[in-house]
């Protein structure tokens, strides 16, 4: 069953409703995601009574994508609730197993890579001698330490003079030639 699209991780689960509930409490939907980039209704909890509990196959984290064929995936938190509460005593759940987690790991897989993609599009200053000002030319002539625009002639001589490196801290970064 491992066709590498995460199918293996999709289950169903038959629950019977008994007096204490389906057993499990929820959050998410379109209006309020439990995952920012996720609508879709997760598992927030197993309480240790109910058919949930009795099963033991459904968890925390755990993405329901349907119930009794009904797809929950674009549906408000409050329908979710109503469709759970109408469900009857025979509910069946399509899961995806660990999904919350998948979900966080992802996001955070994109947002690391969106900031690796701002690092590689840092493009160092074209520099002429026409247009730049005197401390730039002469450190171009002299073949010395280059600052981009927002240095000022106080930083350039700084770090020429001192050997300081603090505007390095600051995230400033020479460009040497």
């Amino acid at each position: 069953m491992d066709a590498g699209d995460g199918s293996e991780d999709i289950i169903e689960i038959v629950l019977h409703r008994k007096d204490e509930g389906l057993g499990f409490n929820i959050r998410g939907g379109i209006d309020m995601p439990h995952i920012s980039e996720d609508v879709g209704i997760f598992v927030t909890k197993v309480r240790e009574v109910g058919a949930a509990a009795l099963d033991g196959r459904l968890a925390e984290g755990d993405k329901i994508l349907k119930l009794n064929d009904t797809s929950l995936m674009e549906v408000t938190h409050q329908t979710a609730v109503y469709l759970f509460k109408s469900a009857g005593n025979v509910v069946k759940l399509t899961v995806l197993k660990n999904a919350e987690k998948k979900a966080v790991e992802a996001a955070v897989k994109r947002k690391s890579d969106a900031a690796n993609r701002l690092k590689e599009q840092e493009v160092k200053p074209k520099t002429t001698l026409l247009g730049l000002g005197a401390v730039s030319t002469l450190a171009i002539v002299l073949g010395i330490i280059v600052y981009s625009r927002r240095h000022s002639i106080k930083d350039f001589f700084s770090q020429l003079l001192l050997g300081t490196d603090r505007y390095n801290a600051l995230n400033y970064r020479p460009y040497r030639y």
